[in-house]
């Protein structure tokens, strides 16, 4: 075990084996994976239709607002309070609706964001984990109140499952693990004792065995037991 890491530390030098950027991962595997560029421009485009579809209906529940104020004021105006009260009523569950589809918008635009950074630039700012806690947050809102924009969640969690895997198989293959400091070096170096130790306790000493049952066959021998 010190022989090998000796070897790696004379091959990389003092200052340790190069580390691939998360950025390098990403520029790596979409260069080598034209397919899996293909599938996140693909669901970027779902994304950004979707959006689309989100800001359609902001729209349209913001415009059924006003009129249902306007409508609301002329019952009140003519003395016609329960029709005003059955408006705000309307009222109130198209303001909830409409807080409803701004967080999902606010979730697509995210989303969509980090992925175009993937596509384009070939980096990300953040870890990818963050965008899987906003799908599986926003998932069963979207399944609930709109689900003609479902299908687009469904791709961001293929791309994702699949970045993920992608690149820690690339993180594998460019370089060995690299020990980030003396406690683990030492920890290492301790796990290596304790294995040669349990090694010596598991594998039997066959010259000490041998030598024993010579001796023992001496004794029966001097003893007439044995010719």
């Amino acid at each position: 075990m010190r022989e090998l890491s000796g070897s790696f530390a004379r091959a990389w030098g003092r200052a340790g084996l190069p580390k691939p950027g998360l950025g390098e991962r990403l520029k790596v595997l979409l260069k080598r994976n034209p397919q899996l560029r293909l599938k996140v421009m693909r669901t970027i485009r779902a994304l950004e239709k979707d959006i689309r579809r989100l800001n359609a209906a902001l729209a349209k529940f913001e415009a059924m607002e006003k009129e249902y104020e306007a409508k609301a004021k002329e019952a009140l105006r003519a003395g016609r309070e329960n029709l005003a009260k059955a408006l705000a009523n309307s009222i109130a569950t198209i303001r909830d609706y409409t807080k409803i589809i701004l967080f999902m918008k606010i979730c697509f635009e995210g989303i969509c964001a980090r992925l175009k950074l993937v596509f384009e630039m070939g980096n990300i700012m953040v870890d990818l984990t963050p965008l899987r806690d906003i799908v599986k947050i926003v998932g069963p809102v979207v399944a609930k109140f709109m689900p003609q924009v479902e299908g687009s969640l469904g791709m961001v969690r293929d791309v994702l499952d699949t970045l993920v895997s992608e690149m820690e198989d690339i993180s594998n293959t460019i370089t060995p693990v690299e020990l980030q400091n003396e406690d683990a070096s030492k920890i290492l170096e301790a796990l290596s004792i304790s294995i040669e130790r349990e090694a010596d306790q598991v594998l039997p000493d066959i010259e000490v065995e041998l030598q024993d049952a010579v001796g023992h066959r001496e004794k029966i021998r001097g003893r007439g037991g044995l010719p």
